[in-house]
């Protein structure tokens, strides 16, 4: 995909929201703030930001992925492998083609459904999600696995929710949004902000809830 055409996506829009009237020092505050939790093995969004960061500053590339660093990102079914870092030794490159020999390694960082929920990390992304006064869901399917290790199950919840919830909801009828969220009202016992789900794709989601999901 050519770069002009990333304009399009959720990676760029997100991008544009995090550093809109913000300057490069006032950034790491702002990453602070900022928690990914990513269901897919590979590692686009820390590749895109690292570059969008670059561009968007004119910094170093180093500095670049220092920043990005900063944000809280968290693969509950592992990833391919970490990518390198400027100026230092190791990683796994973006784009690589592995030799077999490397094959094993690399899959020994993936983790299955069973495997996932035995993670270190899951009780702090469950503290994450209990805690944010936004939780936005970008391409989720909402199944009950994923669910279970974003939420506590609803014997477990002990609060209602403080927040708000935002997403998509692509081509998915209304009783299936509905069923959504009361399950997501059950998780949480309850919310006192909104929930909403709406049928657009993740970047045209993040322009209509723009003015919601803004960080200044």
């Amino acid at each position: 995909m050519k770069h002009a055409d990333l304009k399009t996506t959720w990676f760029h829009k997100f991008c544009k929201l995090l550093t809109a009237r913000c300057h490069k020092d006032e950034l790491p505050a702002r990453l602070a703030h900022v928690a990914m939790v990513i269901f897919n093995y590979d590692r686009c969004f820390e590749r895109y930001i690292a570059h969008y960061l670059k561009d968007y500053y004119a910094i170093s590339q180093e500095e670049a992925e220092t920043l990005a660093r900063t944000v809280e990102i968290y693969h509950p079914y592992g990833t391919v492998g970490e990518l390198p870092q400027a100026g230092k030794k190791g990683g796994t490159p973006f784009g690589l083609e592995p030799a077999p020999s490397d094959l094993l390694n690399i899959a020994s960082n993936l983790k299955t459904f069973t495997e996932a929920d035995k993670a270190t990390d899951i009780d702090a992304i469950r503290k994450l999600i209990a805690a944010a006064p936004r939780v936005v869901f970008l391409g989720f399917g909402f199944l009950p696995l994923n669910m279970d290790l974003l939420i506590a199950k609803p014997e477990r919840a002990t609060q209602s929710h403080p927040g708000n919830f935002y997403g998509t909801a692509l081509s998915m009828s209304e009783p299936n949004v509905e069923a959504i969220t009361n399950s997501l009202i059950t998780r949480l016992r309850g919310i006192h902000g909104t929930i909403q789900l709406v049928d657009r794709t993740a970047g045209a989601m993040m322009e209509w809830f723009s003015q919601r999901l803004r960080f200044d």
